[in-house]
């Protein structure tokens, strides 16, 4: 890991801050327009916050397009995190190998208190199968209300940054239009790896559990926003599962989802 790539350990005030998150979002943004500008507007209020959505300035039609999510749960910060430190220390290379779409934060109601579920007791990433009973949260419907543009923006790949809460050990939940795990998901576990021991076992997973081999979860299709965003013909969904146990530090979690990210970008450009 170089020292340009080091995240400084937060105190639990600034890491479940949403409005100090936003104003660090919005540097990280100046910095990295030196290589790329971007335009950040808000899809929707929660409250008094924003879900935002950023974009290139200039999208080139000869690259592929990715979106990256943080944020659906307000206890698994080191995503949205990850992103602000990647935005914080990109390379032109990282920034524009590809044409990268952020959502940031997408629950930023339960961000700023640290619960897993918005202010209305809703999970933001449940819902979206329409065959389950279950309606999106607030944030589902304004991801819903704007899908065609977020299937655009995940033409190509959709990385969507998750931790659990329970875990010392990471792994990976992917989904790949083949029968077995392929090199983008084998990429992505190494970065992990690299991080933290990986896990493997019996995972509950909405009501259901899940045999977790070698650190990965394959084509495990659930109520969630990315296995809808799949169904619909997204070609490649990843979502990384770093350890949030209170014993691990938010430092090396944000490091991982940064490097994660790189990853991502470089495997699916």
């Amino acid at each position: 890991m170089t020292a340009a790539h080091k995240f400084p350990d937060m105190t639990p005030e600034e890491t479940h801050n949403t409005p100090f998150f936003y104003k660090r979002l919005a540097e990280a943004f100046e910095k990295a327009k030196r290589h790329c500008a971007y335009d950040i507007e808000s899809l929707g209020k929660l409250g008094e916050f924003d879900l935002f959505f950023c974009a290139p300035k200039k999208i080139d039609p000869a690259k592929k397009n990715i979106l990256i999510s943080g944020g659906f749960h307000g206890e698994e910060p080191a995503g949205s995190w990850g992103i602000v430190h990647f935005l914080e220390t990109a390379t032109a290379e990282e920034l524009n190998s590809a044409n990268l779409f952020f959502m940031p934060l997408v629950n930023p109601t339960g961000f700023n208190v640290n619960r897993r579920h918005n202010d209305w007791d809703e999970d933001p990433n449940q819902g979206f199968s329409g065959a389950d009973g279950k309606k999106p949260s607030r944030e589902g419907q304004i991801l819903v209300d704007h899908l065609d543009r977020l299937l655009k923006a995940a033409a190509d790949g959709f990385l969507t940054l998750h931790e659990d809460s329970d875990m010392k050990q990471s792994y990976l939940w992917t989904y790949e239009d083949a029968s077995k795990p392929g090199p983008v998901t084998d990429g992505l576990l190494k970065v992990l790896g690299e991080h933290f021991p990986i896990f493997s076992g019996d995972m509950p997973n909405r009501g259901v559990v899940v045999d977790i081999k070698d650190g990965i979860g394959f084509n495990v299709f659930d109520n969630s926003f990315e296995s809808m965003l799949v169904k619909l013909g997204v070609p490649y969904s990843a979502t990384p599962e770093t350890p949030a146990h209170p014993d691990m530090p938010i430092g090396e979690r944000v490091r991982c989802q940064r490097d994660v990210i790189a990853a991502f970008v470089k495997l699916r450009k």
